[in-house]
């Protein structure tokens, strides 16, 4: 599992996304969540599903009925958030991420 640190846009001018390679195995990704971070999947040559998993639900609708599945396609982008903390921290404060595989995907976390 890795911690994905996120970059910070400056301003208007805006920044050089740094990507990382996603993470296989069962770990997937994790990131420190304010509830101000986006992410951005880039994914080359074949699809992807990419699942940001819910952790809380403090109305009482159930585990897991929030769970963000995204399609990312092949030679595609996809950013997704900001994630309301209440919702996707964990209990150390962090947003969980899976992927269905990592061949040619890659990731960014910005604020």
């Amino acid at each position: 599992m890795a911690t994905l640190a996120p970059v910070r846009f400056p301003g208007p001018d805006g920044i050089a996304v740094a990507y990382a390679a996603a993470t296989a195995g069962a770990g997937g990704d994790q990131f420190a969540n304010t509830g101000q971070e986006k992410v951005i999947f880039k994914q080359g040559a074949g699809a992807r599903v990419v699942t940001i998993l819910a952790q809380n639900d403090p109305y009482g609708r159930g585990f897991g009925t929030h769970d963000k599945v995204i399609n990312v396609g092949a030679n595609t982008e996809h950013a997704a958030g900001p994630f309301p903390p209440e919702l996707y921290n964990d209990a150390n404060g962090r947003v969980q991420i899976r992927y269905d595989a990592v061949t040619n995907t890659s990731v960014a976390l910005v604020i």
